[in-house]
């Protein structure tokens, strides 16, 4: 047989759009904000084609003037977009209808043919749009040999020649590429040759042909083919993986613009959005000097002082127009009247949006409430809370009276079935000009006391971070069965956990938040963190935060987490540091950060000794980090993690979250060490006139690197 020169073309398909020059009409975006691409006149200007694509190339004569574009299919909910690729003429026709996940560059190696893929599956479609060859195959990069290329559909192997026609069916189990016009390949389980019609030889007919070629195997020509298509092939592959990269890197930045374009809206409904405009608005009126109205009468009715006072009564009218115009689509809830309590007289009113409200009801008049409670009268009171409009209050009217309910109201309800409702704390908005702050109601055996917020918890920056692979498990310890109580142990978690999702930007969904935690719930929460490193495969990072008891084994001197379930006279009760560190540094991460604002001499934070522990403080060691670990402690061996009752917070976490509140958590573990150990000890002798000394020990894999690291 004639000797055939070998072609050895790696065709090459490339996920980037083309950026060729249309005659007349140009792509562009018509919003910077979010991707909403169109077209218009390259030379008037004039918007030609409607702004309806997620992206769009322009028109090229290349492929018959018609322009490539995308819409974005995805749910409003989906935070990711879905797109779907077509093409366009320039009236806005759509020549090849957007359905398919991607649409690679026309070639003319294989007449003029675009590889396009749907789903898994790849085909061809002309220049017309119409599939040549519908998406069945598993592969998007051929590798021709002897004028056709190998092509799997499903299991089965066949071959196109570069019209992209199929001439040799997917039947085979295995196929090999061309060499001296035959392929090896496995035809029910046969093997044997085929060649480039398609007729197979097995048997002795193989014996035959396989003489043909066995000397130019022998010399290493085949192998030489296969190994210049092997390394085109992985040439191509880079290719394809770099343009993938290409375009996850875009489509990332497509979905920060929209993200923050949503964050954008969602602000502009905000009343400090809307009462800086309206505000704003009637200031620049109110001060331009009237057409009848003298110099010297303007000047005294517009000055600095004036135009503040006006600003102020401004804003109460912003605050009233804001309420009027936001409560029109408001939705009050659905609510079910709950049981009665008749030792505080109220009852339990069920919200499915707003929660559970009490109702003072006196006793005498609460057979009659619940009988007319499908015909009340019920009427909400609309304020400004947390930036929002919010519900202040709602009146529950019978024929001849009227019963409220308001959320600055703070009454006791005892549940016969000892439900523990876990409220927010209060938020006191500031930019409100008659804020109504957001009430507590203590629904459960468990009080709760809160009061003015402090600096670190009334002003925490919002940065519009996004720490998705970041995870954060909080525990705060405060109401103790056995021991005593915790001062300021749940505001310090409350507080934590609204830094870590709005500065640090942590998915609500990633913060774990644990007020009074028993040992169970210790270890749940342990054990979700684990199953985190194992789903995110050494891509995520972990904080872990404790406020409360620690105590000292006395014969070994290490140290303990003591759950509220715990006795501090018992460590078996408690959850051994040794143990929290060697289960987090064994997890597959790129960082675990330890804050722990407790003590383990055996103090309170009042400084006083627990009741269960010797009446003096021992010194402890605390063990050791490991992994990729950074551990932030409160205080050294004997010393007592203090109290900063000023700020309703413990001396430690206060600092922590004072830097975290400056630098908007920008500072590095290195500044946020060096800060909270020299206030602490500064603040802990002038307060408390004690010393206490914060910590911080890295693993010996962090010991060079943890100082520059972040929490964003």
């Amino acid at each position: 047989m004639k000797r055939v020169v070998l072609l050895n073309i790696l065709l090459a398909f490339t996920v980037i759009s083309w950026n060729s020059y249309g005659q007349e009409l140009v792509s562009t975006k018509c919003n910077p904000l979010i991707n909403s691409y169109g077209f218009k006149d390259k030379i008037s200007g004039e918007t030609v084609i409607p702004c309806s694509y997620y992206s769009a190339g322009n028109f090229s004569e290349q492929i018959e003037g018609l322009a490539k574009v995308s819409q974005n299919i995805a749910p409003p909910h989906e935070k990711r977009a879905i797109l779907k690729y077509g093409f366009i003429d320039k009236t806005g026709k759509e020549v090849i209808p957007l359905n398919y996940d991607e649409i690679y560059k026309f070639s003319d190696q294989i007449e003029g043919l675009a590889l396009v893929k749907l789903g898994a599956f790849y085909g061809f479609i002309d220049k017309m749009g119409k599939e040549v060859i519908r998406p069945k195959y598993s592969e998007p990069v051929f590798k021709f040999s002897e004028e056709l290329a190998v092509v799997r559909s499903g299991n089965l192997f066949g071959f196109i020649d570069k019209t992209g026609r199929e001439v040799i069916p997917c039947k085979y189990e295995y196929a090999g590429h061309f060499f001296e016009g035959l392929a090896e390949v496995t035809y029910m389980t046969d093997r044997g040759y085929i060649d480039v019609a398609g007729e197979f030889y097995s048997g002795d007919k193989r014996s035959k042909v396989e003489k043909k070629v066995a000397p130019k195997k022998e010399s290493g020509a085949y192998d030489a083919i296969l190994a210049q298509i092997a390394q085109a092939d992985e040439v191509e592959k880079q290719r394809l993986a770099d343009a993938r990269a290409q375009e996850i890197k875009a489509n990332a930045a497509r979905e920060k613009t929209a993200r923050e374009e949503r964050e954008r809206q969602e602000n502009m409904l905000k009343f400090p959005y809307f009462a800086k405009k309206y505000v704003e608005d009637k200031i620049n009126i109110w001060q331009i000097k009237g057409e009848f109205e003298p110099t010297a009468d303007w000047k005294n009715r517009v000055n600095d002082d004036t135009r503040k006072t006006k600003a102020k009564e401004f804003q109460v009218e912003a605050e009233q127009e804001y309420i009027k115009e936001r409560s029109k689509n408001f939705n009050v809830g659905n609510m079910t009247l709950g049981t009665y309590d008749p030792d505080n007289q109220t009852y339990l009113i069920k919200n499915n949006i707003h929660g559970d409200w009490l109702v003072y009801v006196p006793i005498s008049e609460a057979p009659n409430f619940k009988e007319s409670w499908n015909t009340l009268k019920k009427e909400p009171q609309f304020a400004v809370i947390n930036d929002n409009i919010g519900i202040a209050g709602m009146d529950f009217t019978t024929r001849d009276k009227t019963y409220k309910y308001s959320n600055q109201e703070s009454l006791n309800y005892n549940t016969i079935t000892n439900i523990d409702y876990n409220f927010a704390p209060i938020d006191i908005n500031t930019g409100s000009s008659q804020n109504t702050p957001q009430g507590k109601q203590n629904i459960s055996t468990v009080g709760y006391s809160a009061g003015n917020l402090s600096d670190v918890a009334s002003n925490i920056p919002t940065t519009g971070a996004r720490n998705e692979n970041t995870f954060a498990v909080i525990i705060a310890n405060e109401n103790y069965h056995e021991e005593s109580k915790v001062e300021f142990a749940k505001n310090d978690g409350e507080t934590f956990k609204k830094y870590c999702i709005q500065t640090l930007g942590l998915p609500a969904n990633n913060v774990k938040f644990i007020a009074d935690a028993t040992l169970n719930n210790i270890l749940r929460e342990i054990n979700w963190l684990n199953q985190i490193a194992e789903a995110y495969k050494g891509e995520a990072s972990i904080i872990f935060y404790y406020a409360g008891h620690g105590i000292p084994d006395e014969s070994t001197k290490t140290s303990y987490l003591l759950p509220v379930d715990g006795f501090g006279s018992d460590v078996k009760s408690g959850y051994s540091l040794e143990r929290l560190y060697q289960t987090l540094g064994k997890m597959n991460v790129k960082s675990v950060i330890v804050f722990m604002d407790a003590c383990f001499s055996g103090a309170q934070r009042s400084g006083e000794m627990m009741v269960a522990a010797r009446g003096i403080a021992i010194k402890t060691t605390q063990g050791e980090p490991v992994g990729n670990m950074v551990v932030f402690s409160a205080a050294q061996g004997d010393e007592t993690a203090f109290p900063y009752r000023e700020k309703g917070h413990g001396m430690f976490t206060y600092f922590l979250l004072k830097k975290l509140q400056e630098t908007k958590g920008e500072s590095t573990l290195g500044e946020l060490s060096d800060y909270i150990t020299d206030n602490v000890k500064k603040q802990s002798i002038v307060v408390n006139r004690k010393s206490q000394t914060p910590t911080v020990t890295p693993s010996a894999t962090m010991a060079e690197k943890w100082k520059g690291m972040k929490l964003k």
